[in-house]
């Protein structure tokens, strides 16, 4: 199969008998790892690097006996299977899961890899199992992958957040400027400080501004000229300066 990820955790294939046996991909730090057991001791195989870049990867698993094989792109790693695995056929029980797994099954999945996240977050296609292409499996809260890609951060529909710098004070002159393209007319854009802080935000599709520098927090709202102006789809440039007392906020040009 391919994937193009977009976190750098979570469940990509497992089928379990729900005890030990079970054979399963997932992506742990970025990089790929290849579990199983046959009820004699899991093997994992890892790749070496991360493949979070916003490229697709191809990523091929096989095993035969005790010698088991992960591929990413053109990279190949093995393994020979646990010292005491004596077992050639791992017992699983339908269905499997690509993409993620249920909330019953997120237990045993931390278990084998600990930490990993239930779902799995991108894009993926040519699955095929044996050499075979699946088609007739059942789909829960899959969209179709975007064709285009640009640089850039992406928060879905439900959410999210980026930790620019964990350490920042805004002090007496604060300057920020973004592009961004919003798809909704209310949200948190950009905040930063806990006592003197800035916060910047959608509301109702104007940009609010809330500054305090200590002494009660002070907001600009700057108003669109239309109704959707800064949710048409298009690129918007925004751009914050504080100096002392004084603040100014641009958007797209327009002070």
């Amino acid at each position: 199969f391919k994937i193009r990820p977009t976190a750098d955790n979570g469940i990509i294939f497992i089928a379990t008998n729900k005890r030990t046996d079970h054979i399963a991909v997932v992506l742990e730090h970025g990089r790929v790892v290849f579990t199983y057991d046959t009820g004699s001791g899991q093997v994992i195989i890892k790749s070496d690097k991360s493949i979070i870049d916003g490229r697709w990867h191809s990523i091929k698993v096989s095993r035969r006996g005790a010698s088991a094989h992960l591929i990413v792109d053109d990279d190949s790693y093995e393994s020979e299977g646990a010292a005491n695995q004596n077992e050639d056929l791992i017992e699983t029980l339908p269905p499997f899961y690509v993409g993620g797994i249920p909330s019953d099954l997120a237990g045993f999945a931390r278990t084998l890899v600990p930490g990993v996240r239930s779902q799995f977050s991108g894009c993926m296609k040519d699955f095929r199992l044996n050499g075979k292409s699946l088609n007739n499996g059942k789909e829960f809260g899959t969209e179709q992958c975007s064709q285009f890609t640009e640089p850039g951060m992406y928060f879905g529909k439900d959410g999210g957040y980026a930790i620019i710098q964990k350490d920042y004070e805004v002090g007496a002159a604060f300057g920020l400027e973004v592009d961004i393209r919003p798809r909704m007319k209310d949200g948190v854009l950009f905040s930063v400080g806990v006592l003197e802080y800035i916060t910047v935000e959608f509301v109702n599709g104007s940009i609010k501004t809330t500054v305090d520098s200590g002494s009660g927090g002070e907001s600009l709202f700057h108003h669109p000229a239309t109704e959707n102006e800064y949710c048409d789809g298009q690129w918007q440039s925004f751009k914050i300066a504080k100096k002392k007392n004084l603040l100014t906020v641009t958007v797209n040009g327009k002070a």
